[in-house]
């Protein structure tokens, strides 16, 4: 409808002062649909081990770590959310699971927050939902993280 309109995939955050990720395919012209793009100029990034805080190599999913020099200063009048997100050396902490290929592409997996925790693994819904959806006699599922009778549990919902 809209031919002189192109759509990219991208990433960003009112953190980063909007855009921090834009999709271009590669010198090869290799597309990555699953990709939101590689880091704008001066944006940094870094992959986070969840439970030692030290960083990934490519491809491995983990906490993902933003700085450049757009990144805000903090909230304004709340330290403590500041803390929480920025390091003391300007890492944007953005509560996002992600990965970084060999090609500095970058890959949103999901939200930390919406991980499951279950028997000591850290369990993305996404990846759940993908499995489910991979047999021919779901239509669709949802997988969230609830809470019942004061106990955590992972519980699942499907449609059929």
């Amino acid at each position: 409808m809209f031919p002189w309109v192109e759509l990219r995939q991208g990433y960003g955050l009112t953190e980063s002062s909007g855009g921090a990720a834009f999709f271009a395919s590669d010198k090869d012209g290799k597309a990555h649909p699953d990709s939101c793009g590689k880091l704008i100029p001066t944006f940094c990034a870094k992959v986070i081990r969840i439970e030692m805080g030290k960083p990934f190599p490519p491809h491995k999913k983990g906490k993902l770590w933003f700085k450049s020099p757009t990144i805000m200063k903090g909230y304004l009048g709340n330290l403590e959310a500041t803390s929480a997100t920025i390091d003391s050396e300007g890492w944007l902490r953005t509560g996002d699971l992600g990965y970084i290929d060999e090609n500095e592409f970058v890959y949103i997996v999901e939200r930390i927050k919406e991980l499951i925790k279950h028997n000591g693994y850290q369990v993305a819904p996404a990846e759940l939902e993908s499995v489910l959806l991979s047999h021919p006699l779901i239509v669709d599922a949802a997988v969230i993280p609830c809470i019942i009778l004061s106990h955590f549990h992972s519980h699942f919902s499907l449609s059929v």
